[in-house]
């Protein structure tokens, strides 16, 4: 009684079935350390629906390993299209497919239709394909990189590998346990990768104590599963309470084993000798001496007035701030001369910088300890030579008493009046090359004026390096950094919202380089509206992501720190910088009036062989003064043109041939796609139902090849009178021969089970059902080949009368 009603409770399907999710789901629990961006949308449902498939299937009895590659093939696809951010591709293509040959189909009559249409096909399959490439080209990028022990920081790559790994484990865990009984063998693989994974990240270990105790149960129970059904089969009497006896001797076996495990895993022979070591040992403790040189943003630094200080140690994001139309500075660059009239020009467009941060908090910016020195007026701070770099001079005028901060564009290298910097890096300036950074390695936070030397200064020069590359060199640009800029600049909370990261993931996925992937970034912000009348982030709540998902409106610091977070969560260093934009030009003094209206923060992205780029995600700034680097694609000119004899011009060959694989790999997989779904129709049909479709196939396929019989003529004589022609035909070609000499066979299987399933006595079964669906894929493709190969040898063997009528199915 215990036991049937314990059975009624929770089947032994039912418990192997949640033992066995919870096993798996153990492992993208895991990940969410190093996938966090990952771990909830795409690793946990793909281990989830790996597992649930699996048993589907074997619930409907397909218990072929086909049924299990179909689920693994099939999961795979889906994972790169949703991963790769493909739907919409895929949609527009399948939409300009069926608007193509509705063209053709409902308007013959206007040429100029069907060439807008076969234009707008060419560039959704030539999108689709870039987009594919694109990705598959990331993905194979960063395994390289993994295997050759590199580090790729591309989270829509990693976050296709492990979820393509868990759903490989998934599905063989499913596969094994509930269609092979075997647990020990489906659950092994998983246990191995969760433990290799835990070796190399911190992560706490519950987790692992989870899934090994659902794996230990799930042993038991697949085992004690095995000994009823053999106990049942060979009639052997056993007593009602044995399933609950044998689950309460299996909890307390399995708590002993674990217990003992924890026990000895907790253990540490070293650590009990360091413990004695220390208590044999005074610990001598001293404060850390920051040192006369250090700058610390608990402390203030020497020479740095204490709000300054304060500003460069901490930048909060704040509610939208009231500017005003206060003098800051004017800036001189000597770009253009004075003009006595005012004239319609083109000034290029700068930033004042002042200070840039590192480490982002959630609710703003900090500067982690850094090094200041003093540097008398004159003092080079970069290289003298900087390759894709220009070099530029710029006056400074200041307000009457201004003290405090320096302000620049680009990288400073030198000024006319003493500062104290403040370094998290110096360069070093006397090596005979500067490596493969082209400024030798040189990270400047801030610089400040160092009153006691040189007094309020009203005017100061400085010369800078200024980037001079072209969208060309930032796209060659490769996704390799040095480790300082690894280390200081992509940092994230641990605690960022999964979201934000899918969605710096979802962004990217289509871009094959970093400045596609930080121009992709900049272009979706650049379309948030701007406004000054916000608040602050609630507390508690992250900046980026009240911003993102919120308040979907802001200021520069809203829309500059979600560009750094994006782009950091897309594998780019970035920093967040604070300043001043260009303000406007006087062309008569040819100055830049900058007020504190002006006052505005952007971001800064980093470039490996190039140093840190500009970007300007803020819609109320100007856009940079930058294009995509792209081949402009007009094919329904060069398709009228190519209808005139005269003036026809051949399309480049690229072209042609991509025209053409995307011509013949549509219908191919129109074609796979129609196969699929035909199979899976086929067996869920009832097996009768299966088996007689499958005859009046092969009756169709058939057609010309054997003439018309004669009247009353039955099944089975409609088979061998196809074989014994087809065997006269066949004599012909040596090739032929080879093909049709199994079909007779084939033939006369599949219509003995039409027979069956029309006069047996006893139904059919789904093994029946299975044998008719796997002999006709075996024929389907013979007759196919044989119909191509009698059209080469003779090809009046193809005109045959009219073909045979199919009878109703009771003629034999």
């Amino acid at each position: 009684m215990i036991r049937s009603f314990a059975k009624r409770l929770v089947s032994q399907r039912s418990a192997i079935l949640a033992l066995t999710l919870t096993a798996e789901i153990c492992l993208p629990i895991t990940l969410q350390v190093s996938a966090p961006d990952a771990w909830l949308s795409l690793l946990l449902p793909a281990s989830i629906l790996g597992v649930l498939g699996g048993f589907a299937f074997q619930q409907q009895g397909w218990k072929e390993p086909r049924a299990s590659a179909m689920w693994l093939a099939a999961g795979m696809l889906v994972l790169f299209v949703r991963i790769g951010a493909l739907g919409e591709a895929i949609r527009s293509s399948i939409l300009q497919t069926c608007s193509l040959l509705l063209a053709s189909l409902l308007r013959p009559e206007a040429p100029g239709a069907d060439l807008a249409s076969l234009a707008a096909w060419v560039s959704a399959q030539q999108e689709l394909g870039n987009q594919i490439g694109t990705f598959a080209l990331r993905a194979s990028g960063w395994l390289a990189a993994m295997l050759q022990g590199a580090v790729s920081d591309d989270p829509a790559a990693r976050a296709l590998w492990l979820a393509l790994g868990l759903w490989l484990l998934a599905v063989w865990a499913s596969w094994r346990i509930a269609q092979r009984q075997d647990a020990l063998g489906g659950m092994v693989p998983t246990t191995l990768a969760l433990g290799l994974i835990l070796t190399r990240i911190a992560y706490n270990g519950w987790a692992l104590w989870l899934h090994l105790t659902a794996f230990l149960l799930l042993l038991a129970v697949t085992l004690l599963a095995k000994l009823l059904r053999d106990w049942e089969a060979s009639r052997t009497d056993f007593a009602d309470s044995i399933t609950l006896d044998s689950a309460t001797s299996a909890i307390l076996v399995i708590m002993l084993i674990l217990s003992s495990a924890y026990v000895v895993s907790a253990f540490s022979v070293k650590d009990l000798i360091d413990r004695l070591r220390e208590k044999q040992q005074p610990i001598a403790s001293a404060a850390r001496d920051s040192g006369p040189g250090s700058y610390t943003a608990a402390g203030r630094g020497q020479g740095i007035h204490e709000q300054e200080e304060q500003a460069l140690a901490i930048h909060p994001i704040l509610a939208g701030p009231h500017l005003s139309q206060a003098l800051v500075m004017y800036v001189s660059t000597g770009d253009l001369p004075p003009m006595q009239h005012a004239v319609d020009i083109t000034v290029p467009h700068y930033y004042w910088e002042q200070a840039n941060y590192q480490t982002y908090t959630g609710s703003g910016w900090v500067n982690q300890p850094a090094i200041e020195a003093s540097s008398p007026s004159g003092t080079r701070f970069l290289p003298n030579s900087a390759p894709k770099y220009r070099y530029m001079q710029a006056t400074v005028t200041l307000p009457a008493g201004t003290v405090g901060s320096a302000y620049w564009t680009g990288e400073l290298f030198r000024t006319d009046q003493p500062l104290r910097v403040v370094w998290r890096a110096q360069p070093d300036l006397n090596a005979a090359q500067p490596g493969p950074e082209v400024l030798g390695g040189a990270d400047m936070m801030a610089a400040f004026f160092d009153g006691e030397a040189a007094g309020p200064q009203t005017r100061y020069g400085f010369e800078a390096w200024l980037p001079a590359v072209d969208e060309e060199a930032l796209n060659a640009a490769p996704a390799i950094y040095p480790a300082w800029v690894r280390d200081n600049y992509l940092q994230l909370p641990y605690d960022l919202p999964d979201r934000v990261r899918a969605l710096a993931r979802d962004l990217t996925a289509h871009e094959a380089t970093p400045y596609g992937r930080a121009v992709a970034i900049e272009s979706y912000l650049r379309k948030i509206p701007y406004s000054l009348d916000v608040p602050a982030p609630p507390q508690g709540r992250d900046a980026v992501d009240f911003f993102l998902f919120t308040l979907k409106r802001g200021y520069c610091d809203y829309y500059a720190t979600s560009m750094a977070v994006l782009a950091r969560a897309a594998g780019l260093p970035a920093r967040l910088v604070t300043g001043y934009s260009s303000g406007s030009y006087d062309p008569y003094s040819a100055q830049y009036v900058v007020r504190a209206v002006n006052a505005h923060s952007w971001t800064e992205i980093y470039f490996s062989g190039i140093g840190w780029i500009e970007f300007e995600p803020t819609a109320s700034q100007p856009a940079p003064a930058r294009e995509r680097f792209q081949v402009p694609l007009d094919i329904t000119q060069e398709l009228t043109t190519l209808k005139s004899p005269s003036t026809r011009l051949p399309l480049p060959a690229g072209r042609i041939r991509a025209i053409a694989l995307l011509a013949l790999a549509l219908p191919m997989v129109l074609w796979c796609m129609w196969l699929g779904f035909d199979q899976w129709r086929l067996r869920r049909m009832e097996p009768a139902a299966a088996a007689r479709q499958v005859y009046l196939r092969m009756r169709s396929a058939c057609a010309g090849l054997g003439g018309t019989g004669p009247v009353g003529e039955t099944a089975l004589e409609y088979s061998d009178r196809i074989a014994d022609t087809l065997a006269e035909r066949a004599n012909a070609s040596p090739l032929l021969l080879s093909l049709v000499d199994p079909i007779p066979r084939m033939l006369s299987e599949v219509t003995r089970l039409h027979m069956r399933a029309l006069f047996a006595p006893t139904p059919l079964s789904k093994a029946d059902r299975r044998q008719a669906i796997r002999t006709w894929n075996r024929l389907r493709w013979r007759l196919a080949l044989l119909h191509a190969g009698m059209a080469l040898t003779r090809p009046s063997t193809l005109r045959a009368s009219a073909p045979s009528t199919v009878p109703d199915g009771r003629a034999g």
